[in-house]
């Protein structure tokens, strides 16, 4: 009969030095995770409750987004120019 020798003891592996860039960025995705969250719900909540909802979007709003983008096509100025 054949016998099995034991197993040796495993080596531990050498301490690690340095910053632990993985644990650094898991805990920095998951902070920036909920401060989104509570921006999106802030957002939402000013934007829905305490202002005037989407009747605060008109002509005037969208319209005048679009003038300032400098996405015109003349070199004429703009009101976006005056200081």
């Amino acid at each position: 009969m054949t016998t099995i020798e034991a197993p040796r003891t495993p080596t531990r592996p050498a301490p690690k030095r340095g910053v632990n860039w993985e644990k650094w960025g898991w805990i920095y995705m998951r902070a920036s995770g909920v401060v989104l969250i509570v921006l999106i719900f802030t957002h939402l909540f000013v934007n829905l409750m305490v202002g005037d909802g989407v009747k605060a979007i008109d002509f005037g709003f969208s319209g005048g987004m679009s003038r300032c983008s400098g996405s015109r096509s003349s070199t004429a100025p703009t009101a976006c120019a005056r200081s």
